[in-house]
């Protein structure tokens, strides 16, 4: 991971055979945030054919393969534990993001008010409505996700 200390957000993508998905996904975080957050990808034993990590390498992405399965919240955890940023947003590799004020807004959340942000992370419950700036594809349509019960 970089030692950038000017970035305080990683994105942490763990994935089981996505395949074209997870450099749809990071294409997406590259478009918008460009190089103002790092992204963390771990692949957690896909048996696909796909070449991950040169997919990858275009954008900048750390890439992990585990060797054998641990689940999304080992991953989750595997990656919580390597970033060197003080915040993190966990996102599937099927997520896009299609606003491109996302990543200031997310920087103002974790600047103002950082509590609010680590419940959102707990509790997905926060002031800044993720919605707005993320959406899902499922099958063959997209999904916008809400966090607002």
């Amino acid at each position: 991971m970089s030692e950038d200390m000017s970035k305080k957000l990683t994105v942490i993508i763990p994935f089981l055979n996505e395949g074209m998905e997870v450099a749809h996904t990071v294409a997406s975080i590259r478009q918008y945030a460009a190089d103002r957050v790092e992204i963390l990808v771990i692949n957690d034993a896909s048996n696909h054919l796909y070449d991950y990590e040169e997919m990858l390498k275009p954008y900048s992405a750390t890439y992990l393969r585990n060797e054998e399965r641990l689940g999304i919240a080992a991953c989750r955890d595997l990656g919580v534990s390597l970033i060197q940023t003080p915040y993190f947003l966990f996102l599937d590799a099927h997520m896009r993001f299609y606003r491109e004020d996302w990543g200031p807004c997310c920087q103002k959340q974790l600047e103002t008010t950082p509590d609010n942000f680590r419940r959102f992370c707990q509790k997905q419950s926060m002031e800044l409505n993720i919605a707005d700036y993320i959406r899902y594809r499922f099958n063959n349509a997209y999904i916008y996700a809400t966090l607002n019960q």
